[in-house]
């Protein structure tokens, strides 16, 4: 999902390789160029679970040594990654990439990194008893409809988020916010 919400529309534009790597290391460094708020936030967002998820992932591992090994590489593959997407919408239009998204993509897999620290025992004693003693089928039974739920609440949150009152009334001005069960008598 990272990658993909990072290269969407897919259209994928070829150009040769070094051109492209001289282009994206020619872009203004983080904080040099303005970026809207909301695109601050949700790079920024889309990188705390995964975050979350591959630190969760490795401390699921058997081998004590394979866990420090991986928990010891998970932060600079997570920013290899982070500028491996945005170096690949180099080659997907309308994409722009930008150091500022990796920037805080960083700060994103940051955040994930020390709320697994904070919540991870919890979260996987929590997981734990979710399927307790259930037959495989039943496990991911019960993980899809989880992610069916999560699917559909991301489908009707809407995504064009404000963190400032007066976008937030211009956009209510201009009929541009969500009313959910406006239309219903």
């Amino acid at each position: 999902f990272f990658v993909y919400s990072s290269w969407v529309p897919l259209a994928l534009v070829l150009q040769p390789p070094a051109q492209a790597w001289a282009y994206f290391l020619a872009l203004p460094g983080p904080w040099q160029s303005e970026a809207p708020r909301t695109d601050l936030a949700a790079n920024f967002l889309i990188a705390v679970p995964l975050a979350f998820g591959a630190a969760h992932l490795v401390g699921t591992l058997p081998s004590r040594t394979w866990r420090r090994v991986l928990a010891t590489l998970l932060w600079p593959a997570l920013v290899l990654l982070s500028v491996a997407v945005e170096f690949g919408q180099v080659f997907f239009t309308p994409r722009t990439p930008s150091w500022t998204d990796v920037a805080m993509q960083v700060l994103g897999s940051t955040a994930g990194l020390a709320l697994h620290l904070l919540l991870g025992g919890r979260t996987r004693r929590w997981l734990a008893a979710f399927s307790a003693g259930l037959p495989v089928a039943d496990r991911l039974q019960r993980g899809l409809f989880a992610y069916l739920v999560l699917f559909l609440v991301w489908q009707l949150m809407p995504l064009d988020l404000s963190l400032s009152p007066v976008e937030l009334y211009r956009k209510w001005r201009d009929g541009r916010v969500l009313l959910p069960f406006s239309t219903l008598p």
